[in-house]
């Protein structure tokens, strides 16, 4: 999806159609619908006039369009990624339409016409679990999950309560609450089961640890290449600085993955999460929300 104008590309348009189609399976838009929707466009095509947009979904609401065709319609307009990115932005209104048989034969019949079925039954089985969780293996698009013991990153023990997955396709990041307690992103209340796209320069916000957009993309690229870089800690007297290279005051070598490694270069009076202080050799795996510091009170994350 690319940012377009109106009446520059038919597509907009059809987009919200599906979009409203999906939202209304149970006959009626809810302000929750409504407000996923008008956000999902409002990140796909973000030169177009919000104003436009809600009058092109009122219109779409009030004469509504079989699904069928609106996905013969959207068949050649998109690639892959394209189509993976759209299936899991209609399955957040699905989701949030009820979660009838009626709305899921819907869903793959709509997956199916846009020639991705395939896509459309990997949404639906790590989305409803009907048949166990798949591993990320049989998924096409990438998952992240945050959480306790055996996630892929280990949330604070004061977010105990909270759980949350994070999808990406394309540009798309798409974040599902999966905790029993609220998520908070750009100071919205994210409730649990619900789903937000996350855009740059938004907050998401647990007990004891806050992660940016670039936070996610990091997290997410980690898991996917398996590449871990690595900054070195210089003590001087403005305090620590940060260099990519080692250098002959470097105190600790601190390598960023679902984990952290911090190896200390020399002896120091630095802690790292619990273990410390750090002498010559010694190597400490630590909770990236995990932070360094010292006996006098300065700390870092």
């Amino acid at each position: 999806m690319r940012a377009l104008r109106p009446g520059a590309d038919a597509h907009v348009g059809v987009l919200v159609d599906a979009f409203a189609a999906f939202a209304t399976l149970d006959d009626e838009l809810s302000t929750l619908e409504a407000d996923l929707i008008l956000d999902m466009l409002r990140s796909a095509f973000p030169e177009v006039d919000h104003g436009w947009l809600g009058r092109r979904l009122q219109r779409a609401v009030r004469n509504p369009r079989p699904l069928q065709g609106l996905a013969v319609e959207l068949k050649d307009s998109f690639d892959d990624a394209g189509k993976l990115a759209l299936g899991l932005q209609l399955f957040t209104l699905v989701d949030a339409a009820g979660r009838s048989e009626r709305n899921r034969t819907s869903f793959e019949v709509f997956m199916r016409r846009l020639g991705r079925p395939d896509y459309g039954t990997s949404i639906l089985w790590e989305m409803r679990g009907d048949a166990g969780e798949p591993a990320d293996s049989d998924l096409p698009f990438e998952r992240l999950v945050f959480g306790r013991d055996g996630a892929d990153v280990i949330l604070p023990p004061a977010a105990s309560d909270q759980e949350f997955r994070v999808y990406r396709a394309g540009d798309l990041i798409l974040v599902r609450n999966t905790g029993i307690a609220p998520l908070w992103i750009r100071g919205r209340s994210v409730e649990t089961g619900s789903f937000l796209r996350m855009r740059e320069r938004q907050p998401l916000v647990v007990p004891g640890w806050t992660l940016s957009h670039e936070d996610l993309m990091f997290f997410l690229d980690v898991k996917r290449t398996g590449n871990t870089p690595s900054i070195y800690l210089e003590e001087g007297d403005a305090g620590l600085t940060a260099e990519r290279t080692r250098g002959r005051q470097s105190a600790l070598r601190v390598s960023f993955g679902l984990l952290a490694e911090v190896e200390a270069l020399r002896d120091t009076e630095l802690h790292a999460g619990s273990r410390g202080p750090l002498k010559k050799g010694d190597i400490v795996t630590c909770r990236n929300h995990e932070r360094l510091g010292d006996a006098s009170g300065f700390s870092l994350s």
